[in-house]
């Protein structure tokens, strides 16, 4: 099963919503931008996902100006594509960091459960299987993600 964690803010919840559900589950968490940033260190010699808070501010330009020309060169779909290759093929995976239609699309053409989070933006999408307003304490997040993995019928796959 794959579990894509969708929405276009920063900061609402995304990647600790990821855990939570991995913790929960026993999913392995992956995300659109370990591709990227893989390639980048490759090819620049900076692991941007091990910068400091500091030094990803005055690196993160770079980084996005790097995802963005190879989106451009090749093709909007080349971080999904990457992805996919290298996980699709493995059970029980929560994708972290859903933020664009294309990646949004391709999830829900391979059948993943797509919970969209939000804190100020309400999603009103009909890709989204659930919406989360996170506005609250983690607590209640947890909460809401439990209730979502009852309805749903999951299972950790640890046990």
């Amino acid at each position: 099963m794959v579990i894509g964690i969708y929405s276009k803010e920063n900061g609402v919840g995304k990647t600790t919503s990821a855990n939570i559900l991995k913790n929960e589950l026993g999913f392995e968490v992956k995300s659109f931008s370990s591709k990227v940033s893989e390639i980048y260190e490759l090819l620049s010699g900076i692991n941007f996902s091990k910068l400091d808070r500091k030094a990803k501010e005055a690196e993160r330009d770079n980084f996005i100006k790097f995802a963005e020309d190879c989106k451009k060169t090749f093709g909007e779909n080349v971080w999904v594509k990457q992805l996919f290759k290298a996980y699709l093929s493995h059970d029980n995976i929560i994708i972290d960091d859903c933020r664009f239609n294309v990646e949004l699309d391709a999830l829900k053409k391979e059948k993943a459960l797509i919970i969209g989070i939000y804190k100020n933006e309400l999603i009103e999408d009909d890709r989204c299987d659930y919406i989360i307003h996170n506005n609250s304490s983690i607590e209640e997040l947890i909460f809401k993600l439990k209730r979502i993995i009852i309805l749903e019928g999951l299972k950790n796959v640890r046990n």
